[in-house]
């Protein structure tokens, strides 16, 4: 398979908003891969495919990640930088799925692997050290997050170009922060991640409503009500244009709801909430 051309055709489905077409095009994809028996596109063909099903919520990236797991040992992958991504990329699905301990053990293999094999200021070394992180806020574990998150930034701002990885490695920041009581230091954060989207050309970034939405936690925080359900709209805008009707907007849509009500504002909160357990309802019959 010429997969330049499947890496192209799918950051096309996504920029112009056609999220409908991505599973039907991954799902082709894969098909022809299998045909071929081209075992290395279709690895990599499984880590696109199962980070998409993650986002929308569907447990076939389960079922995606333990064959991408599989396929990777029949190819003699093992201590491969190829094998660190697919550790990494599994482990950031089983933590999606509530798979904490499973997860934690392949990150863990990736970043021994990732330490071996690659520069100590890759950036491939920092997206680990996001996901990681992620995993350590699931278990409310945050000062962890937070280290972690510091180790990806540190490596981020040697690396040229990297102004959306900082930015949203700022956004977790953000709300590690938040959830671990430093409202200032979020704060501080806050302002550069905001910087950093804003100040690139063209079309937003998908992460922009996670950092709209962390504006508006933080304004939530101070008890700046309208201020919050204000920036949360503009969240719930850039939520829905990125990730569509999925579990991500569904939360995204109840937080909004919550600030609603403790606003005073309950009628508003009712049609937010009747449209994340209708998200919730189509997504868990997948």
């Amino acid at each position: 398979m010429k997969m330049d051309q499947f890496y192209e055709r799918l950051d096309s489905l996504f920029s112009t908003g056609q999220i409908d077409r991505v599973e039907n095009f991954l799902k082709e994809s894969k098909e022809q891969a299998q045909k071929e028996q081209d075992k290395a596109s279709l690895l990599a063909i499984l880590n696109e495919s199962m980070g998409y099903h993650r986002s929308i919520g569907s447990r076939e990236a389960v079922n995606e990640a333990e064959e991408a797991l599989a396929l990777s040992e029949s190819m003699g992958l093992a201590g491969t930088v190829h094998e660190g991504t697919t550790l990494l990329n599994v482990a950031t699905v089983y933590r999606a799925f509530g798979m904490l301990d499973k997860a934690e053990e392949l990150y863990q293999r990736g970043l021994e692997i990732y330490k071996r094999e690659l520069d100590k200021e890759d950036c491939r070394l920092a997206g680990l050290y996001n996901n990681l992180s992620s995993l350590y806020a699931d278990r409310e574990e945050f000062s962890r997050a937070i280290e972690a998150l510091l180790e990806a930034l540190s490596i981020l701002e040697k690396n040229e170009g990297t102004e959306m990885e900082r930015a949203v490695s700022l956004t977790n920041l953000t709300i590690n922060y938040l959830r671990n009581n430093q409202v200032q230091e979020a704060e501080n954060v806050m302002g550069q991640a905001l910087s950093l989207f804003e100040s690139q050309p063209g079309e937003r970034d998908a992460h922009y409503g996670m950092a709209l939405a962390a504006r508006a936690e933080i304004y939530y925080v101070k008890r700046e009500y309208q201020d919050a359900i204000l920036i949360y709209r503009q969240a719930l805008e850039e939520l829905r244009r990125c990730y569509g009707e999925s579990l991500i907007y569904a939360a995204a849509l109840e937080n909004c709801a919550h600030i609603c009500i403790t606003a005073g504002y309950a009628e508003d909160s009712e049609p937010l909430l009747a449209h994340a357990a209708q998200i919730r309802e189509v997504c868990g019959g997948r």
